[in-house]
């Protein structure tokens, strides 16, 4: 019998940017806006950013420019929640959990869906102009399957 398999990297349209800041979410999509002339806004309750550890979703903006056909999504790769323990003194503690676990240090995805074509190193010269940000591409084959469809989802 012949098996047939289904390539996720056809499917994946999208180019990917890792961003280091100590920022904020509201903070560096209000710097985003600025430096590339966007329109950022909060979206809340994306199913797919849903973190069953604090029962709360990761950080995701969205905008849409529908002039030049992209589509900008700033996607936050921690979230930050408290983890109740036995009762006592120190009965809380503080954990992070990230959306992908191999780029700990990453604090945010920048995805840009795009039919046309794309300059990565205009957009993080952009990046790089944000006080104490720093960012670079991603490369898609270096994430996993489960990855780059959660990335497709949002």
């Amino acid at each position: 019998m012949k098996v047939l398999k289904l390539s996720v990297d056809d499917f994946c349209d999208y180019h990917l940017i890792a961003v280091y800041t100590h920022l904020q979410d509201y903070k560096l999509a209000y710097y985003l806006n600025k430096v590339l002339k966007l329109h950022l806004c909060r979206e809340h309750e994306k199913p797919c950013l849903y973190c069953p550890h604090t029962q709360n979703t990761y950080p995701y903006y969205r905008w849409e420019d529908t002039l030049l056909r992209v589509t900008w999504h700033c996607i936050a790769n921690k979230l930050s929640g408290s983890q109740q323990l036995d009762e006592g003194f120190f009965s809380t503690t503080n954990t992070v959990h990230y959306l992908i676990d191999k780029l700990k240090k990453v604090d945010f995805f920048l995805k840009i869906d795009t039919e046309g074509t794309f300059n990565a190193q205009h957009i993080i010269a952009k990046i790089q102009q944000i006080p104490a940000t720093n960012a670079h591409t991603v490369a898609l084959n270096t994430l996993n399957i489960k990855h780059k469809l959660l990335f497709q989802e949002c």
